[in-house]
């Protein structure tokens, strides 16, 4: 597990069917910022309708292969950023407030990055073409 700090706010409000992206920027924390690379990190979002549901029966779980991690663009040239795509099929979930986390799992250490709801508001226009 890296020392590291992220900047970001997990809670969120989404039209249902949208795509809802974070993008998550990790640094050292000091006043520099500087860029602490993410390579060889598993990170796992969770979305469910409450807390104490059991993973199993989240409305929705991204694994580690489909999350990204990439270089921001900030100096230092490292991957530090973890992007998590929830796409139209994740959001189309009734009007409402769901729990989401993101956590780092490295072997037997387990951290949550963050943990907010996820507002999904019923969208107005339906037509796709």
């Amino acid at each position: 597990m890296k020392a590291r700090k992220v900047d970001f706010d997990l809670d969120r409000i989404v039209t249902a069917g949208n795509t809802c992206v974070f993008k998550l920027n990790f640094n050292d924390g000091t006043t520099a910022k500087t860029p602490v690379s993410q390579t060889g990190e598993d990170f796992f979002y969770t979305m469910k309708e409450s807390k104490s549901d059991t993973d199993a029966n989240a409305l929705v779980q991204i694994d580690p292969a489909a999350v990204v991690i990439q270089n921001s663009g900030a100096s230092g040239g490292v991957d530090d950023q973890v992007v998590i795509t929830l796409t139209g099929t994740h959001t189309d979930q009734a009007a409402g407030e769901y729990y989401q986390d993101i956590k780092n799992i490295d072997g037997s250490v387990v951290l949550t990055i963050g943990a907010g709801v996820m507002t999904i508001n019923t969208g107005v226009t339906l037509r796709t073409s």
